[in-house]
């Protein structure tokens, strides 16, 4: 049975909308549309750009409070930092091959990925290897879909 402090706290978990919403911001004012379009030739206009974000946002928080309430926390923590991860990896590559800030790479650098491999190694132990690695495999399939979506 895990006592009290194996379970996740609800501002360990709420982090991840906040941190979203500072990448959301991040993106928005680095012109990320115009940013992928001049350097990817995808066009994503602003009213989907707002539209996804906003999207992804909410089915986070519903996420994260659907999860709390049913007893997965553990398992959305760990989808959550795939999917940050896997976002966050996605910038650093971009700006690295690109030689030039992309919108998102800050947030990416400084928060997420902190907070996805502390998340990672945290939820680790407290879960089976199976569902442990089942919600990774849902994070990657996230982040395929959000980039599938936004191209």
């Amino acid at each position: 049975m895990k006592d009290f402090s194996d379970t996740p706290s609800s501002f360990w978990m709420y982090s991840f909308p906040a941190t979203y919403a500072a990448h959301i911001f991040e993106e928005w004012w680095g012109g990320f549309p115009a940013h992928l379009l001049r350097t990817q030739g995808i066009e994503l206009s602003n009213t989907k750009f707002v539209v996804l974000q906003l999207l992804g946002l909410i089915l986070m928080i519903v996420g994260v409070s659907l999860s709390r309430r049913l007893g997965f926390p553990n398992m959305m923590l760990t989808i959550l930092a795939t999917v940050i991860l896997g976002n966050s990896l996605v910038h650093v590559v971009r700006t690295y091959l690109g030689r030039e800030y992309e919108p998102g790479v800050l947030t990416a650098v400084l928060i997420w990925i902190p907070l996805g491999i502390y998340t990672l190694l945290h939820t680790r132990p407290q879960m089976r290897i199976g569902r442990y690695l089942v919600s990774a495999a849902i994070g990657v399939a996230i982040c395929v879909v959000v980039d599938i979506l936004s191209s």
